[in-house]
Formats: C-alpha cells, structure tokens, sequence
C-alpha cells in the first residue's frame, strides 16, 4: 500500500466518506499514508507513532518501496507532535 494507491484499496473494500474508527500501523509510512488518504472521513484516528523520538518533529521520508525493519530498523513512521 501507498499513498498513490491508497483511496482506491480503501474505497475497493466498499469504504467511502465517514467512518467510526480508522487505526493506521504499517510499520513505515504511517503518517504519509493518513496525510494522503481522502475517501474516508474518521471520526477517531490512531496512529503509531514512537516515543523514542520524544518531542522532536520527526518524520521519515516517504519511500514507496519501504519494508520493516528497512534501512533503520528504529526510525521509521513519526513522532507524536506530528
């Protein structure tokens, strides 16, 4: 899944405009995959995130081909103040 095809594999599961609950933990591009998602409108949204970053504004780059662990098996997804 990416932020590409991300509409359509939600809106192809008979998903559309406003849900109760959306929980996003894909281990990588969490936050770019809620930041380009459109079909669906959550009333409540849980995202990992990772407190090893603390307070720091941290996200890892978009990258279409990442796999867990990826390149930094402890940096991936974002932190909280995003």
């Amino acid at each position: 899944m990416t932020r590409e095809n991300i509409n359509s594999i939600v809106e192809s599961t008979g998903y559309a405009g406003e849900v109760d609950v959306l929980s996003i933990d894909i281990d990588g591009n969490d936050y770019w995959i809620w930041d380009a998602l459109t079909v669906v409108r959550p009333r409540i949204v849980i995202i990992e995130t990772h407190i090893i970053y603390g307070d720091k504004d941290i996200i890892v780059p978009y990258d279409p081909q990442y796999v867990f662990p990826g390149r930094h098996p402890q940096y991936h997804g974002a932190s909280r103040s995003r």
